[in-house]
């Protein structure tokens, strides 16, 4: 016995329990909301019509016996779906009203693989590519000395890697001598 209530204390179980016989206490009031306050004066409104009694049969019953009639209550499934309705509604207020979601933290973008990466990261937690700094206001966060140092070596490595490739002595020219 004490393992049970050992079980029931630790786990989620007491609380899933008590969500159960809550819900089904909250569906029988939406019920009686639904059957006996809200379809009475659509109905009424309607034409006095009973919406839990409308129905289009298919085959009439047989020999007295309501038993053998077969027939598609329609107004029996306008009612439930309205319960529905209701009890959704209702279960959004009460999640609303209770349960409050943290705030993300700002994240930057990795630009090789789009992974989600904290602002002060420099690099990326997936493949571990560098990312730049996130310059918010007039200094970045972390990372490079300056902003515009890793901007300048890129482009010196781009017109070297230019220079090389468009030279006539390509071969010779691999080692980039400019940047050692």
């Amino acid at each position: 016995m004490r393992g049970f209530r050992e079980f029931l204390l630790k786990t989620n179980a007491m609380a899933l329990a008590i969500g159960v016989i809550i819900g089904v206490a909250l569906g029988n009031v939406v019920n009686s909301l639904v059957n006996d306050l809200i379809m009475p004066p659509i109905g009424l409104a309607l034409g006095g019509i009973d919406f839990g009694q409308l129905k289009i049969v298919l085959k009439a019953a047989t020999g007295g016996n309501p038993t053998t009639e077969v027939a598609l209550r329609w107004g029996n499934f306008v009612n439930v779906v309205i319960t529905f309705v209701v009890i959704a509604f209702v279960v959004y207020m009460i999640a609303k009203a209770f349960v409050h979601e943290e705030a993300t933290a700002p994240v930057k973008g990795c630009p090789a693989c789009k992974e989600a990466n904290a602002l002060d990261a420099t690099r990326c937690r997936a493949c571990t590519s560098a990312i730049w700094p996130v310059l918010i206001g007039p200094r970045p966060l972390s990372g490079w000395p300056g902003w515009a140092a890793p901007p300048r070596a890129l482009r010196q490595l781009k017109n070297a890697v230019i220079a090389a490739v468009s030279s006539e002595n390509a071969q010779r020219s691999l080692i980039l001598p400019s940047l050692m």
